[in-house]
């Protein structure tokens, strides 16, 4: 399994799911001596807080933000952390003299300087999710949480990212709309309601899970409608067994046909 999700990586998320266990914790260790992580033991495992961390070190550092330490963000990282540790070391040096006039002179003494800040750093990444157009003046449609408390908004499509807004949202039913410039985006229409949706049809699920680590491409997943309605019977959702993951929020759920979306996929609940 784990060399099934290696295939699966490239580039800087592939040089750091490679690396060793020790090695991630030695950069946690660096990221939490440079004050981007709270004290406290460090485990290797990059959750939300490290992932945090990272993106507030490459946004201080100018480096390109990715929330993902490649093999030259590690190495940056480490030949800081080796800097201020010689700096450090070095203390305070004794006079020396000057042979000219017999007086003596303090050694210039070194020490790490900071690259400035960005004025306007980069905005962290708070939550990542999936969208689909629902017409053709840039609207798509995506779930409310993925949005929710987003100071700015973002779509990617065609590989290109695209600054967004949200126009609408429905806390209830945990929809919004984001609208983007991007008008060429071929639409995909709904169903009307549940109407011919039965126990076991087949549904196909698309979605990006894992930004960033995963593959660029629609990841696919299928299942089977395994009730007509959620939680303490609430009928406005279905109960399907095709596996979600973060990132897939969002997404269009289609019939085993690959025909109009039966809806917008919201959450998985864990028993």
């Amino acid at each position: 399994m784990r060399e099934v999700w290696l295939g699966r990586l490239s580039g800087p998320a592939r040089e750091e799911a490679l690396r060793s266990p020790e090695k991630h914790v030695a950069l946690q260790q660096a990221l939490q001596d440079l004050g981007f992580l709270p004290g406290g033991p460090n485990d290797g495992v990059y959750g939300p807080g490290t992932r945090a961390g990272i993106v507030g070190w490459q946004s201080a550092r100018g480096r390109q933000v990715t929330g993902i330490l490649g093999d030259l963000d590690a190495l940056a990282l480490e030949g800081e952390i080796s800097t201020r540790t010689q700096t450090a070391a070095q203390g305070p040096q004794k006079p020396q003299i000057d042979p000219s006039g017999g007086e003596t002179r303090p050694v210039p003494r070194t020490a790490l300087v900071e690259p400035p800040k960005p004025t306007n750093p980069e905005p962290k990444l708070s939550a990542a999710g999936t969208a689909f157009a629902i017409n053709k003046v840039g609207e798509f449609l995506t779930n409310h949480h993925v949005v929710k408390g987003c100071s700015i908004v973002r779509l990617r499509v065609g590989g290109v990212l695209h600054d967004g807004t949200v126009e609408f949202i429905d806390e209830r039913n945990d929809l919004a709309v984001a609208r983007t410039r991007v008008t060429d985006v071929e639409p995909l229409p709904f169903r009307e309601g549940k109407k011919g949706i039965r126990p076991a049809d087949g549904v196909v699920a698309l979605g990006y899970p894992y930004s960033g680590l995963l593959a660029t491409s629609p990841q696919v997943t299928t299942g089977a409608v395994s009730a007509l309605a959620g939680l303490h019977d609430d009928s406005r959702v279905l109960q399907l067994t095709a596996p979600i993951q973060p990132g897939n929020s969002g997404g269009p759920l289609l019939g085993d046909a690959a025909d109009w979306p039966i809806g917008s996929r919201s959450a998985a609940a864990r028993w």
